[in-house]
């Protein structure tokens, strides 16, 4: 994990993790059926939560697709968000210089 400056409190990280994944990118053919909550480690400041994800091409009675969504912050904004898939990542990452 990350070990950048923060002074945040974790509700306020979780609340711009949450803008940050709602704002997100997956691009095209991506629905986001389910997010788990976050998780963290104390003294850190990346947190990570389960996104369940469906394609376009998949039937209805297909399960969905697990991913991961991350966000990391420095100096009390997020820095970067990206989703990872299998691997690779999945739609745009943001990064804030």
């Amino acid at each position: 994990m990350h070990t950048a400056q923060t002074t945040m409190e974790i509700d306020t990280i979780c609340q711009l993790a949450n803008e940050a994944l709602s704002n997100y990118d997956f691009g095209e053919g991506v629905t986001v059926e389910a997010v788990n909550g976050w998780e963290y480690d104390s003294g850190q400041t990346e947190v990570t939560c389960a996104v369940f994800l469906k394609f376009d091409d998949d039937e209805p009675e297909d399960d969905t697709h697990l991913a991961h969504f991350t966000v990391d912050f420095d100096n009390d904004k997020v820095s970067y968000a990206c989703c990872s898939y299998n691997g690779d990542s999945l739609g745009t990452p943001f990064w804030n210089n």
